[in-house]
C-alpha cells in the first residue's frame, strides 16, 4: 500500500559517493502553500435559510467584481464553475520569449585568462665524458590572455574581434628571448550564403515569438469574454429563479387558502372528505415545488458567487437590481459578419497561428539548404622579449605588428547527402500550415453559423416571451374566473387547481423566456467578439521591477501582467427586487378566508375585486414588470384581444 510521505523526509543525500537506486515507488506529499481564498460560513439551504441582509446587486457591479477578481479566469460549465487555465500572467510570460529571441543579436564578450607551469625533462650529455647521459630539465611559466567580442548581424553574418597575448618565461634560460611576449589582434567575418542567410531567416524566430504573444493574448481575451458572458447568464438566471420562487409562493398561498376553505366547508357540512383530501394534496405538491424552486435559486446564487470569486455563504443575499431588457432587437446581417471577421478573438488567434506557420516554413527551408559560408580574417602579430648577455646586460627586442600580418579568405561547404532531415522538416511545416489554414477556414464557417444561431435564438426567445406573456394573461383571467366559479359552487376544485398550476407555470415560462432573451443578447455580442467593447472593458499592463541589463542592483520595469480594466456602467439599477419590478405583489391579498357557517349556512368568501387578489394576476400586463420607456407597448398589449 502506497502512502505519501512528506517531501522533507525524502530528501536526497547528495554527498554520498554513489546515490542509491530507486527500487520502489515513493510518493511525496507537497507542503501546504498559504493562499488567500474566501471561505465563508456554512451554506444556506432550503431548511436553514438563516438571517441574511438583502444585497441589491446590479449587473454592472457583478461584472465589475468578476473583472476585479480575474487573476485566473473562471467560466460556467453547466451548474458548476471551471477554471480555464488562462491567467493575467500568460501574455507577459509569452512576451519574455521575444527578448529571448532578440538575444541572438546581442554582442557576446569572452575573456579567458590562464596561467601555466610546465616542468619539461630533457636528456643531455655529460661533459667531459660524452659517453654518459643525464636527465635534466627546465621550467616554463606561461600566461595566456584572450579577449574576443562577436556579433551577429541581420543578414546572418558573424563579425568577431580578438586580442590574444602569450607570455613565456623559462628557468634556466634556454631561449633566445626570455621572457617572450607575443600579442595578436585580429578581425574575422563569416557570411552564410545558403543555410542561415538573409534577414527573413534571422528575424523569423523574433516574429514567431511576437505572434505567439499575440496568440496568447487572443486566447486570454476569449476567456475573458466567456467569463463576462457567464456572469451575465448567471445574473439573469438568478433573477428568473427569484421570480419562479415568488410564483410558487403564491401558488402555495392560494392552495393553502383553498385547503383551509375546504376544511371549513366540511365542518359546516358543505363539503366531503374527498374535496379536503384533494385540496390538501394540492397544497403539499405546491410546497414541494416551492422547495425545488428555492433550491434552484440558491444553486444559481452560488454559481454567481463562484464566478465573482465570493465565498459560498455570507451574511448577504444577492438580489438582482437590474431590469431585464424587454425590447426587440434588429440586426444588419452583413454588418454582423464584418464585425465577426474583425473582432472574434478565436479567429484572430488562428490567423496568428497561420502567420507563425509561414515563418516556420521560412526557417525550415533555410535549414534544408547546404551550408556554404564565406570566411575572411585579418590579423596583426607583435613579438617582444628580453635577452641577457654573459655580463647581465639586458637587451630589448620588439617586432612591430605592422610588419607581421596574416589574412585568410575562403569558402566552406558542408551538407548531408540527400538533405533528408531538412526536406522532411519542410514538408512537416507546410502540412502544419495547410492544417491550420483549414482550421481557420472551418472556424470562420462555424463562426457564421454561431452568429446565425445566436440571431435565431434572440428572435425565438423574444417570440416565446411574447407568447408566454399572453399565456400568463390568459392564465390570470382563467384563474380569476375559476376562483369565482369555485367560490359560488359551480365548478369542482380540480378546475381551480389546474388554473393555479397553469398560472404559476406561465409566470415561470414567461420570465424564463425573458431571461434567456437577455442572455442570448449577450451571447450574440460574444459570438461577434464585441462583448468586451460593448461593456468598455479593455486591457492594461502592470509593471514589475526586476533585474535589468546592468544587474540586480539596477532593476528595470518589465510587463508583469495584462489584466482587464473595469467595465463602464451600462445596465443601470433599480431599488427593488425582480419579483417586485415585474409583478404587483402588493396587490395580492394574504388574508385568511372569512368563514361564518352559523350565520349564512355556508362559507362566506368575498368575491375578488380589481384591487384585490385577482387584480394582481391581471395587472401583471401593465404592472411594474418592465422599464418605463416600454409603457406604451405595454398599454397596447393590454388592449389586445386575447385569442
Amino acid at each position: 500500500m502506497l502512502t505519501p510521505t512528506p517531501i522533507a523526509a525524502q530528501e536526497e543525500r547528495p554527498w554520498k559517493l554513489i546515490l542509491p537506486e530507486q527500487r520502489s515507488i515513493q510518493l511525496q506529499t507537497p507542503p501546504q502553500i498559504p493562499v488567500d481564498v474566501p471561505m465563508g460560513g456554512p451554506p444556506t439551504t432550503v431548511t436553514s435559510p438563516g438571517e441574511r441582509v438583502e444585497w441589491l446587486l446590479s449587473l454592472d457591479e457583478a461584472i465589475h467584481i468578476a473583472i476585479q477578481n480575474s487573476e485566473a479566469i473562471r467560466v460556467a460549465g453547466g451548474a458548476s464553475v471551471r477554471v480555464t487555465g488562462q491567467t493575467i500572467y500568460d501574455v507577459a510570460i509569452a512576451n519574455t520569449k521575444i527578448d529571448a529571441e532578440r538575444a541572438q543579436f546581442d554582442p557576446t564578450l569572452g575573456i579567458d585568462n590562464t596561467f601555466v607551469r610546465q616542468d619539461i625533462p630533457t636528456a643531455g650529455l655529460i661533459v667531459p665524458n660524452p659517453r654518459q647521459r643525464r636527465i635534466s630539465g627546465f621550467t616554463r611559466d606561461g600566461y595566456n590572455h584572450a579577449t574576443g567580442i562577436e556579433k551577429l548581424n541581420p543578414l546572418g553574418g558573424l563579425t568577431r574581434f580578438d586580442i590574444e597575448t602569450n607570455v613565456q618565461r623559462t628557468k634556466p634560460t634556454i631561449a633566445q628571448l626570455n621572457p617572450l611576449t607575443t600579442t595578436r589582434a585580429g578581425v574575422s567575418y563569416v557570411q552564410p550564403l545558403l543555410l542561415g542567410a538573409g534577414q527573413d531567416v534571422t528575424m523569423a524566430p523574433i516574429r514567431i515569438a511576437q505572434l505567439e504573444t499575440d496568440r496568447t493574448f487572443f486566447q486570454f481575451k476569449n476567456s475573458v469574454q466567456d467569463m463576462v458572458h457567464a456572469v451575465i447568464q448567471a445574473y439573469w438566471r438568478l433573477a428568473a429563479a427569484r421570480i419562479t420562487v415568488w410564483a410558487t409562493e403564491k401558488q402555495v398561498e392560494q392552495s393553502r387558502f383553498a385547503s383551509e376553505r375546504a376544511e371549513a366547508r366540511m365542518r359546516a357540512g358543505l363539503a366531503d372528505s374527498a374535496e379536503v383530501s384533494q385540496t390538501r394534496l394540492a397544497y403539499y405538491n405546491f410546497r414541494s415545488a416551492q422547495i425545488v424552486a428555492k433550491n434552484a435559486q440558491l444553486d444559481t446564487e452560488n454559481l454567481l458567487r463562484n464566478l465573482l470569486f465570493l465565498p459560498p455563504e455570507s451574511e448577504t443575499e444577492i438580489i438582482p437590481s437590474t431590469a431585464l431588457h424587454t425590447e426587440t432587437m434588429n440586426f444588419e446581417w452583413n454588418e454582423l459578419l464584418a464585425i465577426v471577421e474583425e473582432c472574434r478573438p478565436d479567429l484572430q488567434e488562428l490567423r496568428t497561428t497561420v502567420l507563425a506557420d509561414n515563418q516556420r516554413i521560412i526557417l525550415a527551408k533555410s535549414q534544408a539548404l547546404p551550408q556554404l559560408n564565406l570566411v575572411s580574417a585579418y590579423g596583426w602579430t607583435n613579438t617582444q622579449g628580453e635577452q641577457r648577455n654573459r655580463n647581465g646586460v639586458v637587451s630589448n627586442f620588439n617586432a612591430s605588428g605592422s610588419r607581421y600580418t596574416d589574412w585568410t579568405l575562403g569558402v566552406n561547404f558542408d551538407m548531408p547527402l540527400g538533405l533528408r532531415e531538412g526536406r522532411a522538416n519542410v514538408r512537416g511545416q507546410e502540412l502544419n500550415y495547410a492544417r491550420d489554414l483549414a482550421n481557420l477556414r472551418t472556424r470562420s464557417h462555424t463562426a457564421v453559423h454561431d452568429v446565425a444561431s445566436a440571431v435565431r435564438a434572440v428572435d425565438r426567445n423574444y417570440a416565446e416571451y411574447q407568447s408566454y406573456r399572453m399565456a400568463r394573461e390568459a392564465a390570470a383571467l382563467n384563474l380569476e374566473q375559476q376562483r369565482i366559479e369555485y367560490d359560488n359552487g359551480r365548478t369542482i376544485f380540480l378546475n381551480l387547481l389546474l388554473a393555479i398550476s397553469d398560472w404559476g407555470t406561465s409566470v415561470s415560462q414567461e420570465i424564463d423566456a425573458l431571461s434567456r432573451f437577455n442572455t442570448e443578447l449577450a451571447n450574440l455580442e460574444r459570438q461577434t467578439g464585441t462583448i468586451l467593447e460593448t461593456h468598455a472593458i479593455y486591457f492594461e499592463q502592470e509593471k514589475m521591477r526586476t533585474t535589468g541589463p546592468l544587474g540586480p542592483h539596477h532593476p528595470v520595469d518589465y510587463p508583469r501582467d495584462l489584466r482587464p480594466t473595469p467595465n463602464a456602467p451600462r445596465y443601470g439599477a433599480e431599488p427593488t427586487p425582480p419579483e417586485k419590478k415585474y409583478f404587483d405583489e402588493d396587490s395580492i391579498p394574504t388574508t385568511e378566508p372569512t368563514l361564518d357557517p352559523t350565520e349564512t349556512g355556508k362559507a362566506s368568501v368575498d368575491p375578488p375585486t380589481k384591487s384585490g387578489w385577482a387584480a394582481s394576476l391581471t395587472d401583471t400586463i401593465t404592472g411594474r414588470r418592465f422599464r418605463q420607456k416600454n409603457s406604451a407597448d405595454r398599454s397596447r398589449a393590454t388592449s389586445e384581444e386575447i385569442p
